[in-house]
């Protein structure tokens, strides 16, 4: 588990923002990452094996009733963001600080970029006010 991501998770507990893990890999797997990486708590959701993220991404809006435009999804793949996209919510690309991943992204449609944790953390918070 990234050093990272426990501040992070800290950070958006503090915002009383929900969040979930939508994953393809399944179930199984997520678990047991979440579990080694002692982050589990932090989570309202984990959903693993999702072909379907668009879809995944409406059902946590619907349960936490969340309009869709006041949600993010936060994603590393093109992928995610054209689901982000197709669920209505503000599309957020993380690029693990590879710049080349930044184009990728906002060609996929990702509104904003970011290239690590702690740029994540503060893009939250301004988008949370």
């Amino acid at each position: 588990m990234f050093p990272t991501i426990p501040p992070l998770l800290a950070r958006i507990q503090e915002l009383k923002l929900p969040i979930m893990v939508v994953s393809a890999g399944d179930q199984e797997r997520v678990e047991r990452q979440l579990t080694s990486g002692r982050v589990w708590s932090h989570f309202e959701l984990v959903v693993g094996g999702v072909l379907d993220k668009a879809m995944a991404i409406a059902l946590f809006c619907s349960v936490f009733d969340i309009e869709p435009t006041n949600a993010v999804y936060i994603g590393d793949m093109s992928s995610d963001m054209e689901s982000g996209r197709e669920a209505g919510v503000t599309t957020i690309g993380f690029t693990d600080d590879r710049p080349v991943m930044e184009k990728v992204l906002t060609k996929a449609g990702a509104r904003f970029c970011v290239r690590s944790h702690e740029k994540l953390g503060d893009l939250l918070a301004e988008l949370a006010r």
